[in-house]
This record gives structure tokens, sequence and C-alpha cells, in this order.
């Protein structure tokens, strides 16, 4: 029993991290990839909001920069607030990810390994 048991234990986390890296491949991969992407423009877009913003003022003087800014200044916040969402949400959706894969997956492999364990070390062996 105890040679099962440490063979088990010997190959359990080389079996977990590539269950784990499976599980990935799997199930997380494609969100973590469009997620990923989302975030990506996302920051375009503000980048873009931004430059916009400046072109749109140019050269013009301090007084008139208040007068642009004032026409258009619900609309640019909700441009922002858009863009701000987008990215809290794929911020979120990368967060979750990474648990599942660093913390929940291996917890849970780890944790059928043990009960592997413990079947083995409580089962009566043939022959003995």
């Amino acid at each position: 029993r105890l040679l099962l048991v440490l063979l088990l234990l010997r190959f359990a986390v080389p079996l977990v991290a590539l269950a784990g890296e499976g599980l990935y491949g799997a199930f997380l991969a494609e969100r973590y990839s469009e997620s990923s992407t989302r975030m990506n423009e996302a920051t375009e877009a503000i980048r873009g909001l931004n430059r916009r913003d400046e072109s749109e003022v140019g050269d013009v003087s301090l007084l008139d920069r208040l007068g642009l800014a004032e026409l258009d200044v619900g609309g640019r916040i909700e441009r922002y607030e858009n863009a701000a969402a987008d990215i809290s949400e794929q911020v979120i959706n990368l967060i979750v990810v990474f648990l599942m894969q660093t913390v929940l997956l291996p917890l849970l492999l780890l944790w059928a390994a043990y009960r592997l364990i413990r079947r083995l070390w409580n089962s009566p062996l043939p022959g003995i």
C-alpha cells in the first residue's frame, strides 16, 4: 500500500499540472483570449477618445476651450463611462479565469488525488 501511495504522490503534482492545463485549454482559453482582446479594444477606444478630444481643441484659446468643453461634456463622459465599464467587465473576466486556473482547479484536482490515495490506503489488497 505504501508503495502505491508513494507512487501516486510522486506523480500527483505533474498530473495535476497536466490536467489543469487541459482544463484551461478546454474551458478557459477562449474566454481569456476574448476578454484580453476586448480589453485591448476598449483601451484603444479610450486612446482614440483622448486623441479626438485633443484634436478638437487644437490651437484654440483657453476661453474657447472652455466653451468647447461645455458643449459636449455629457457625451464625452458617457463615452468614457462606456469604455471604462467594458474594461472593468473584462478585468473581472480575466480575474475569474486566473483564479480558476491557479487556485480552484489545482485544489479540486489535489482533493481528487487525496481521495484516491485514501481509497487506495483503506482498500483491502488481494492476496494479503
